[in-house]
């Protein structure tokens, strides 16, 4: 199957920012900001992000599943099971445990940053993904 994943779309097309409606301007002015695309059952399993991540849902559905910072992958039940629906936008703070599972084919997009500047740590992030 196919799956897109933290395509960094807009830097490649900054004119495609327009499409998304208030999000940019939400967003902070040093967000790196991501494309996910796929079909229903595409997941992203359990990690935790050195960076805070808003996350705007466009199309499809999506499952968020959210854990407390910790040591090592959570075992427990999550604290917040979310489902995110076209037009839902969901604030996922730098640390805090989540997996990802498309309920739908789905569209969304990630708006990674850090709370003072862009910095090293964020850009390093965005290349490893």
């Amino acid at each position: 199957g196919w799956y897109v994943a933290q395509h960094r779309l807009f830097d490649q097309a900054p004119d495609l920012r327009r499409g998304l409606g208030r999000l940019p301007d939400v967003a902070p002015p040093n967000a790196v900001m991501a494309a996910w695309a796929g079909p229903a059952g595409a997941a992203t399993p359990a990690h935790y992000d050195p960076v805070d991540n808003l996350v705007a849902q466009f199309g499809g559905t999506k499952r968020w599943r959210l854990w407390r910072p910790s040591d090592s992958v959570p075992a427990s039940p999550p604290e917040y099971d979310v489902v995110l629906r076209p037009g839902d936008a969901l604030f996922v703070p730098r640390g805090w445990w989540h997996e990802v599972v498309a309920e739908t084919e789905a569209v969304s997009v990630s708006c990674w940053f850090d709370g003072d500047d862009v910095g090293a740590e964020l850009a390093a992030f965005t290349v490893e993904r």
